[in-house]
């Protein structure tokens, strides 16, 4: 996002990067933050009027040990609760302890696999 944010007069008309940026929201879903608590949280849902401040699913403890099961927090209530859970930036992601595949269908559903076919629920 930083990039396209840098690049949009230059690659790209102006308005319409600045309009990608904010329907995407500075953290699209999927993305790995690191929080100020030292967890590492993977973004699952954006806040309509708080783009800074998405719905999170913690997956590391403040040691990085993965959680058993995620944490679903919405930074946003944090925020307002002044609990310091704060975005302070983007793990390497060659570094990553997690893989943010492994946690789709715990946050969003029930996988049923038959063979090659699965679906969520």
């Amino acid at each position: 996002m930083a990039k396209l944010f840098k690049q949009r007069v230059l690659k790209f008309p102006e308005q319409l990067a600045s309009e990608f940026i904010h329907v995407m929201g500075m953290y699209p879903v999927g993305s790995v933050l690191k929080l100020a608590t030292n967890e590492l949280a993977i973004v699952i849902e954006q806040d309509a009027a708080e783009k800074l401040y998405p719905k999170v699913a913690i997956v590391t403890d403040s040691e990085r040990n993965v959680l058993a099961e995620p944490k679903i927090v919405e930074l946003v209530k944090e925020k307002q609760a002044k609990i310091s859970r704060d975005i302070i930036g983007v793990p390497d992601v060659k570094q990553l302890e997690v893989n943010p595949r492994d946690y789709t269908f715990r946050v969003h559903g029930t996988k049923l696999a038959l063979g090659p076919l699965s679906i969520r629920f």
